[in-house]
C-alpha cells in the first residue's frame, strides 16, 4: 500500500487547543499512522504535525487526514498531504 506525508503547521497560539485534543489525536494516529510526531519551536513546544500514512491512494490518505482529531479541531493553520517514498533507512513492516 502507498506511503503518503502529511505536514500540518498549527495556527498562532494554537498550543492550548492543540494540548486539550491531544489524547484523542493520539489515539486516532495510533491507528492510522506509520510514522508521525510534532514540529518543535525553539522551545521545544509543538507547533505542527508530521506523519506517515498508509492508504489505498492519495484520495483516501485525505480522509484519513480529514478525520484525524487535530484537523477536525481546526489546529492546523496550513496542511500538506502528498506521496511519499522511502530511500532511506525503513519503516518496520514495509517493504516499499
Amino acid at each position: 500500500m502507498p506511503l503518503f506525508h502529511f505536514i500540518g503547521l498549527d495556527k498562532k497560539d494554537a498550543l492550548p487547543h492543540r494540548l486539550a485534543v491531544r489524547p484523542e489525536h493520539l489515539e486516532y494516529a495510533k491507528k492510522h499512522t506509520r510514522l508521525g510526531g510534532p514540529i518543535l519551536d525553539a522551545e521545544g513546544q509543538p507547533q505542527g504535525s508530521v506523519m506517515i500514512i498508509e492508504a489505498e491512494g492519495l484520495e483516501a490518505a485525505k480522509v484519513l487526514m480529514d478525520n484525524d482529531p487535530y484537523t477536525k479541531a481546526g489546529i492546523f493553520d496550513h496542511t500538506e498531504l502528498r506521496p511519499w517514498k522511502v530511500a532511506i533507512g525503513g519503516i518496520a513492516g514495509y517493504e516499499g
